[in-house]
């Protein structure tokens, strides 16, 4: 108009169910309500999508993907010499579909893709926390702690959104004139939305794991009806989408009566009937020694009969009910921990090891001699017999879950072989001076794969998708819990061999 560069406003595609591929699967998987979930951690989506002709064919009812909101993602600068270490993915910054493993069209392609070849896809949400004190877009951070300072620079978001927080700031905010305030423009978020900063002092008090900042993190008021409503507009924008459910991360540090007006809202986005008839979440509680409080239990605190209760006087059906599960990490050791109190076992998802499973001192879980974490142990035949004993295992559950993970880097790095975390990325000098452990791209769909391409402790691959879902032997036992017919290798991988054919591979 005057010569000035006008800023121009651009709005994202919407999607409806109704317009979603058909999921052609046979009477076995009961409409999404029984499969195996093959976890593909650290995949990007155009690689889950090439991927999903052959998870359908092997006979997995769905793919999980790992959070699919804007996070932290930033080539200027580095954490403990490592650029985007894969934890960076649980924090967000706002509900926008871009994460490390692609924008929002990718993400959608990859979901129609998987669709037409009979594959569900679940996703990861991040709804109790935003990103960690300190991570955020500010110019300069400072801590003195120990006698020295020590100095750090901005962290970007995924999709580009702004956020602040209020940690190690000692500057006014560059465009307010003003001291920094706990802000998440984009979903929006103001300070009210969240708690105020305090530890996780105790693990026995639900009022402290409900209000309490997760190593850091800052805590959402899911008290607030308003923040309610975002976290339940954000799960349904996924569904619209064509995503099947969600694995809901860190619920234990929402306490079950807002977590149950949660569901509550994501109905009524839907219509206020029941939810859809594929729908299905499972709910990360970790129950470490604190099972009276949050299993056994009858108190306000516990995942198990109260909270059952909680959902049905939100309005929830007996089906609904059904259709919200507990990740139980309990399992295989001590299962099921609260004996003839505990939840039926189709209301529980169960799995061999986990992402969180492989980081040296992890507590989410202790199995000892009753399983095995792969990336850790590095023995390929010893998981390999755990994981069948999971799918030969009767016990009423309906959702069995299966991680399919990367090999982390002698050097200490643990980010995705993506190139995201590869030091020739870095932008910022911070990042170029500092970045010493590096690690390279690799490409995560591969049709040559027979599963375990990492191999044992003798000739052990770092940097590497281990792709344990195409294992044979794992396959068949998933086929025989779904009432399957056994495949034979050629069977199995005779399209991928083609492909790799094709691709010169």
């Amino acid at each position: 108009m005057d010569g000035k560069q006008l800023a121009k406003l651009e709005l994202e595609d919407e999607y409806f169910m109704w317009d979603n591929p058909k999921v052609d699967q046979g009477s076995q998987y009961e409409n999404g309500q029984k499969g195996a979930i093959v976890e593909l951690f650290g995949w990007p989506y155009d690689d889950i999508a090439e991927e999903c002709e052959f998870i359908g064919n092997a006979g997995y009812m769905a793919v999980k993907v790992f959070p699919a909101s804007e996070h932290i993602l930033t080539f200027d600068t580095v954490e403990d010499g490592e650029l985007n270490p894969w934890w960076f993915i649980y924090q967000p910054v706002s509900y926008r579909l871009h994460s490390r493993s692609g924008d929002k069209k990718q993400f959608k392609n990859m979901i129609n893709t998987c669709r037409k070849h009979g594959v569900r896809v679940y996703s990861d949400a991040v709804i109790n926390h935003m990103a960690g004190n300190g991570n955020d877009m500010y110019a300069d951070h400072r801590n003195s702690a120990g006698g020295s300072c020590i100095h750090w620079g901005p962290k970007a978001g995924s999709a580009g959104s702004p956020w602040w927080t209020t940690g190690w700031q000692f500057e006014n905010n560059a465009y307010t004139k003003k001291m920094p305030v706990l802000e998440f423009p984009a979903v929006p978020y103001g300070p009210s939305d969240l708690h105020c900063e305090r530890s996780l002092s105790a693990w026995t008090d639900g009022n402290i794991l409900n209000l309490g900042w997760l190593s850091g993190l800052t805590d959402l008021n899911t008290e607030k009806e308003y923040v309610q409503q975002r976290i339940a507009d954000y799960i349904t924008t996924m569904l619209s989408m064509g995503v099947s459910g969600i694995r809901i991360d860190a619920a234990k540090h929402i306490a079950p009566e807002y977590l149950a007006k949660i569901f509550k809202r994501l109905k009524d986005n839907l219509g206020g009937g029941d939810l859809p008839e594929d729908f299905t979440a499972y709910l990360e509680v970790i129950i470490g020694g604190e099972k009276d409080l949050l299993l056994c239990g009858d108190g306000d605190y516990s995942y198990g009969h109260p909270f059952t209760k909680k959902l049905k006087a939100e309005g929830l059906s007996d089906d609904d009910v059904e259709k919200i599960k507990l990740w139980r990490s309990d399992y295989p050791k001590e299962y099921p921990i609260c004996g003839d109190n505990d939840l039926p076992d189709s209301r529980n998802a169960v799995g061999l090891d986990c992402h969180d499973d492989q980081n040296e001192g992890s507590s989410s879980r202790d199995m000892q001699d009753k399983g095995s974490v792969y990336v850790k142990e590095k023995n390929v035949e010893k998981h390999r017999v755990f994981n069948i004993q999971l799918f030969n295992t009767e016990r009423g559950w309906k959702i069995k879950l299966l991680l399919s993970s990367y090999s982390f880097m002698k050097n200490g790095a643990r980010g995705y072989p993506d190139g995201k975390s590869d030091c020739s990325g870095c932008t910022g000098k911070q990042c170029k001076e500092n970045c010493s452990k590096s690690v390279p791209y690799q490409k995560a769909y591969d049709p040559n794969s027979t599963g375990y391409d990492t191999g044992d402790s003798g000739n052990w691959k770092e940097g590497t998708y281990t792709r344990v879902h195409r294992d044979a032997e794992i396959i068949n036992a998933m086929r025989q819990w779904m009432g399957l017919g056994k495949l034979s290798s050629t069977e199995l991988f005779a399209k991928e061999k083609m492909k790799a054919k094709r691709l010169g591979l």
